[in-house]
């Protein structure tokens, strides 16, 4: 793929008369910076070996989002630019980052992770004094007043507590899934 090219297949509204093999579903990696990247790949590992389910990756703006592109072209997998992808219907979205995954039209799987759930957010982004937990709070999961993710996957149990203080409007999200690696 060319950088940004719009890709005819394997999704979008007229693939279906290009592949050579049909599928039910159809899932978007979103990976924001290389070390989400492990973590979306962890649930795309468990996605990819049923081949009912197409999965395509793409690169969602990101100020460390260097390598990323580099890291999907060796994944050797179908990339699509962040316009198609924010232009076209999928069926999932697995991320491990929150931005601009408001823009995408599909039911986003949030996988909050490692370090994330321990991490404070700076002052700057959540005021002096803050204790908001990087990717378990409000200004990562809630869009104008609307909740983007479908489900939130928490690693554990404590994590339950965690968003209960931090986006109660997420716990009827929340799933308690283990750790996916």
């Amino acid at each position: 793929m060319v950088d940004g090219e719009w890709l005819p297949v394997p999704v979008g509204l007229d693939a279906g008369r290009w592949v050579t093999t049909r599928t039910e579903r159809a899932v978007v990696a979103v990976v924001h910076t290389v070390a989400s990247a492990g973590h979306v790949l962890d649930a795309v590992e468990l996605l990819e070996c049923d081949p009912r389910i197409q999965v395509v990756f793409t690169q969602a703006p990101d100020v460390f989002g260097n390598g990323v592109s580099t890291l999907l072209r060796r994944l050797a997998g179908v990339v699509i630019p962040w316009h198609q992808a924010t232009r076209s219907r999928f069926d999932l979205a697995v991320t491990a980052d929150a931005g601009g995954v408001h823009d995408l039209h599909a039911p986003v799987l949030f996988l909050p992770h490692g370090v994330m759930n321990n991490k404070r957010a700076p002052a700057g982004l959540s005021g002096p004094g803050s204790d908001l937990v990087v990717g378990l709070a409000a200004p990562w999961l809630i869009w104008y007043g609307r909740l983007v993710p479908a489900v939130v996957a928490l690693s554990h149990e404590d994590l339950r507590g965690v968003l209960a203080r931090q986006c109660p409007q997420a716990l009827p999200a929340a799933r308690v899934v283990g750790d996916l690696c």
